[in-house]
């Protein structure tokens, strides 16, 4: 399944990321191969792994610089909506710091 994601087929990416939370897979596997999926897709997938990635709280927290950065993305409502909430469910301070309200 890991290697869907790694694949960047963007077809793909959103219900895999959605199959990796929902499977309970160890975040010391999943985390690691979403974050390349929030620099790779910029469609709908995108959404869905920020959204994965928030489902695994604290343990995503390697994901957070990428989405900082993403927090000035305005390609899509879901994406603008998606990275805020995920930032204050996986490091409220730092989405504090941010600027996250």
């Amino acid at each position: 399944m890991l290697g869907v994601l790694a694949s960047k087929d963007e077809l793909l990416i959103g219900p895999t990321a959605d199959a990796l939370v929902k499977m309970q897979t160890d975040p010391g596997v999943a985390v690691p191969a979403l974050i390349p999926c929030l620099v790779t897709d910029d469609g709908r997938g995108r959404t869905d792994v920020v959204e994965a990635l928030a489902e695994y709280g604290s343990k995503a927290r390697a994901a957070v610089p990428i989405l900082v950065k993403l927090l000035t993305d305005r390609s899509s409502k879901e994406i603008i909506i998606a990275v805020p909430r995920a930032l204050k469910q996986i490091d409220p301070e730092a989405a504090a710091r941010a600027g996250v309200k």
